[in-house]
């Protein structure tokens, strides 16, 4: 028999609990998705000339699957694309914008993110309703993949407003 170490019992203890603290740290922090702000390229009659995004709701369809929600939720997409969303333009008028995003896909194969975008004057009348899709088939880590197409989107949304 060999005689045992003091200190065994307690590297054992202590390695799971390491590793908790480093993905406690980890889930806290978000796992670093963060959208880098947008320009947008708003052509003739876009509602950025008259006026300014004074706030985003982005909503997820109810159709989307349990683990297509809990990963955009998970990596607080509709948080990120609220917060670069909101501000755009320096007109007068406050606009009040409404996303959808009605299909998600981040697995095997190509990524691709789907949204309605309705925007309202202060009146509540729909003033702008498009559709932006965004698909890419290049590789990376799943979170690599989510921020590329969300940036991309969100550049569609700036664009279309």
């Amino acid at each position: 028999m060999h005689a045992r170490h003091p200190l065994t019992p307690s590297v054992s203890y202590l390695a799971p609990l390491g590793l908790a603290l480093v993905l406690a740290t980890l889930a806290g922090c978000g796992g670093g998705f963060r959208l880098r702000p947008v320009a947008p390229r708003s052509a003739q009659g876009s509602v950025l000339f008259v006026g300014h995004v004074a706030s985003v709701q982005v909503m997820l369809a109810p159709e989307l699957e349990a683990d297509k929600v809990a990963m955009l939720a998970n990596n607080n997409v509709p948080g990120e694309m609220a917060r670069v969303l909101t501000g755009l333009g320096q007109g007068q008028v406050p606009f009040n914008v409404h996303i959808y995003i009605t299909q998600f896909r981040n697995g095997f194969g190509p990524v691709r993110m789907h949204t309605r975008t309705i925007v309202y004057d202060p009146a509540g009348a729909v003033v702008r309703d498009f559709e932006s899709d965004s698909t890419s088939l290049r590789g990376g880590s799943k979170t690599s993949r989510l921020i590329r197409i969300t940036q991309h989107n969100v550049q569609l949304i700036a664009d279309g407003l």
